[in-house]
């Protein structure tokens, strides 16, 4: 991904109350279940840091992330790369109220290109990604709160 792209973009609704979508964005269990399983440890607090290994296609990713913005039950803001690979990004979780539910939108805003020519960091791939994550693992795992 290349700054020069912009932001990606996804946005997904639910009818679910804001309180419900914030759990499942920042609570370490819930995250494991629609997210990253390997995420060792998560704090919606300003300062927060982790890093967690995922395998993609035989190749090893240090996920590296900062949590450098947070307004409790609206949003928050990660700083987020990868060890040895050049490149920076952000992503914001923004929960929005609307009558009969929430949405959800993530931003992934990328700061310093991401020098690579892995297939894992072409815009595509990230689309997919960030699609597939909200749109389909998110929406399975509230799901189950909304029975």
């Amino acid at each position: 991904m290349k700054v020069s792209e912009g932001p990606i973009i996804i946005e997904q609704e639910f009818s679910c109350k804001k309180e419900i979508l914030w759990k499942a964005i920042t609570e370490l269990e819930q995250m494991r279940e629609w997210f990253f399983s390997q995420i060792e440890s998560f704090e919606a607090r300003i300062g927060f840091r982790c890093s967690f290994n995922v395998y993609s296609e035989g190749i090893l990713f240090v996920h590296q992330w900062r949590l450098i913005e947070l307004e409790e039950l609206k949003s928050y803001t990660l700083e987020w790369n990868y060890a040895g690979i050049d490149g920076n990004s952000e992503v914001r979780f923004e929960i929005q109220e609307f009558l009969g539910g929430t949405r959800l939108v993530v931003h992934h805003k990328v700061l310093r290109d991401f020098i690579s020519d892995l297939t894992q960091f072409e815009r595509k791939s990230c689309e997919a990604g960030w699609n597939y994550l909200i749109k389909e693992s998110l929406v399975k795992h509230l799901n189950q709160f909304m029975k």
